[in-house]
């Protein structure tokens, strides 16, 4: 497996921008489709899960997306840059832990997946819509993130399991 051959922080950069790209790409593929449909969604199971198309000009459910996008380009490479600063300073606990790793590759996918479709489009392109919870429209580098968190706080809830749960 290519993992194992990588060293550790070359191998999470390498996940975390696949899944990056996995995320660009359902957004290009979504837009694409749901851009020139003839209605302004899809249901996938109607009243639950819609395939909605909604372009987020701001940052997280659309706060400050009156902004120019210029600023808030600046700030995701501000942030981009703080994430990797404090990814080198815990590279330990990262290969220490298959958590932190995951949520370490997942944060940076996110970052980079939402970052680089601000950068490109101008916006983030969301189309997840869970009906059923009237929730906020997302996308998979949101999922990703969340993802990450949910992962870091279980790895910090469960640090005396880090030794059981060491890299291979």
């Amino acid at each position: 497996m290519i993992f194992k051959a990588l060293p550790q922080p070359a191998s999470l950069v390498f996940l975390a921008l696949r899944l990056a790209l996995l995320d660009l790409t359902s957004k290009y593929i979504m837009f694409q489709a749901l851009a020139s449909a003839s209605t302004p969604s899809i249901p996938l199971w109607p009243g639950v899960l819609h395939l909605t198309l909604a372009q987020n000009k701001g940052v997280a459910f659309s706060f400050f997306s009156d902004w120019p996008v210029a600023f808030l380009v600046f700030l995701n490479t501000v942030l981009l840059g703080l994430l990797l600063y404090a990814l080198w300073q815990y590279r330990a606990y990262l290969s220490a832990s298959k958590r932190y790793y995951w949520a370490a590759a997942l944060l940076l996918a996110g970052a980079i997946g939402n970052g680089a479709d601000r950068l490109l489009n101008g916006g983030v392109t969301d189309f997840i819509d869970l009906r059923w919870l009237q929730f906020p429209i997302f996308n998979l580098a949101d999922v990703f993130l969340t993802l990450s968190v949910a992962l870091f706080i279980w790895g910090k809830l469960t640090v005396n399991d880090i030794k059981s749960e060491r890299m291979n």
